[in-house]
């Protein structure tokens, strides 16, 4: 599998490669001016950073604001969210192809911290940390602390491409994103770098402040739910990665639990009845406790009960909401 070179070639033989910044963005322009900013603001050498954007139809001055920004845009509004990454990634060239998410704010040594892990051996990809914002509600916070429990660096078997790095060669060796897939192109993605050989890396300092995370608990609900039903609806691309089943099994089972109270009414069974309805809080209640001890800190307990809640009441609802 080819590596890549990575020193400067003011401070060694080898060079840093290019990276070519993919963006897919619609009606976003209250939140691509300071992706782009911190792009260009990247701690990395010049010359070797290009970005293009990908507007899916656009209303608003997304086109505008980014063409400012010295952004290549283009406009597809046909394609999926996939095929709009596939499209951006043979604009510019580049031995890494950075995929970004429009409302997501990198840190300035995004590149510098992810770029130089593609060069170890076998790697294929690179994922880092969603950090959020300082000022945000109890949602956003309590959301944010379960990925406050990663590694600083790690084998993982998926990374989220709202802040994924791919080596091009291996890109283009599986055939970039499945465009038919209007959800879970990532999971898909991930799962074809493993079955060819690839290492998928977690790296925690390759970092982005995500502001686009569900900003209460109505609409983080509303987002678990479209997630859980294209989730379903994806339900073979989830299948080739097992450590993805735990996310279709365990809201089958929350399900149940939601459902049985009904009959066990109608049937006078009351004590049952609230047994079952008690038994919801279980999942969200293990996963509370086992985050708050991998944090040494109660501080999270109740949010995170909250928040877990809402995940899985939308996940199960998911199933029967079509």
């Amino acid at each position: 599998m080819p590596k890549l070179s990575l020193e400067d070639g003011k401070h060694g033989p080898e060079r840093w490669p290019a990276v070519a910044v993919v963006i897919p963005a619609r009606n976003e322009a209250a939140n691509i001016p300071a992706c782009l900013a911190a792009i260009a603001a990247q701690d990395y050498p010049t010359g070797l950073v290009s970005v293009v954007v990908m507007d899916n139809g656009s209303t608003d001055r997304t086109r505008e604001l980014a063409e400012q920004s010295g952004a290549v845009v283009l406009e597809d509004v046909t394609s999926t969210i996939a095929g709009l990454r596939n499209r951006g990634a043979t604009v510019h060239g580049g031995e890494v192809l950075a995929f970004i998410d429009a409302d997501m704010i990198p840190s300035s040594t995004w590149l510098k911290e992810a770029v130089p892990v593609l060069r170890e051996d076998r790697v294929g990809a690179v994922g880092g940390m969603l950090n959020i914002p300082a000022d945000v509600g109890w949602v956003e916070r309590a959301w944010c602390v379960n990925r406050q429990t990663k590694p600083e660096k790690a084998e993982f078997g998926w990374l989220p491409s709202g802040n994924l790095f791919i080596n091009r060669a291996a890109f283009e060796a599986i055939g970039g994103f499945d465009a038919q897939l209007t959800t879970c192109e990532d999971i898909d993605i991930c799962a074809r770098l493993r079955e060819a050989g690839y290492k998928l890396m977690f790296v925690k300092k390759a970092s982005v402040v995500h502001t686009g995370e569900s900003k209460s608990a109505r609409a983080m609900f509303r987002k678990e739910l479209w997630r859980g039903k294209n989730s379903i609806g994806r339900l073979p691309v989830i299948v080739k990665n097992p450590r993805e089943m735990p996310s279709i099994l365990l809201p089958f089972a929350q399900l149940v639990l939601f459902l049985l109270p009904l009959p066990l009414a109608m049937v006078g069974r009351f004590d049952l009845a609230l047994a079952s309805l008690l038994l919801t809080l279980g999942l969200p209640l293990l996963r509370s406790v086992l985050i708050s001890l991998k944090l040494k800190t109660l501080d999270y307990f109740v949010p995170l009960i909250g928040v877990w809640y809402i995940y899985y009441l939308a996940r199960a609802a998911a199933i029967v909401v079509r």
